[in-house]
């Protein structure tokens, strides 16, 4: 038979009627240490559920110079996105911009 030692774990220590309650930050830098250190799941009472909407993208091709390609993952890198999402991102720019001239 093997012995098992308990293992008391932080939840355990705490009442039952106790429930921690998430601090206000002062910054992400703040909040991301808070849930770096913290389980979430601790603080489900006092989460509300959210409703998103979620817009499918729809695949197309489009012919780009080499040069192209690499100027945009260059600056996609210096701004930490992926080049996909930052080509996708200039081109609602533009079609914004010319919606207002359009109109």
């Amino acid at each position: 038979m093997v012995k098992r030692s308990k293992i008391a774990s932080p939840k355990a220590k705490r009442p039952l009627a106790e429930k921690p309650t998430i601090p206000d930050f002062k910054s992400e830098r703040e909040a991301a240490e808070f849930w770096d250190t913290h389980d979430s799941t601790d603080y489900l009472h006092e989460l509300k559920p959210v409703n998103i909407k979620v817009e499918l993208k729809k695949h197309i091709s489009i012919r780009l110079a080499p040069r192209q390609v690499k100027e945009a993952k260059l600056i996609a890198a210096k701004k930490n996105v992926g080049y996909q999402t930052l080509m996708r991102m200039w081109i609602q720019e533009g079609i914004n911009k010319e919606k207002k001239h359009v109109a």
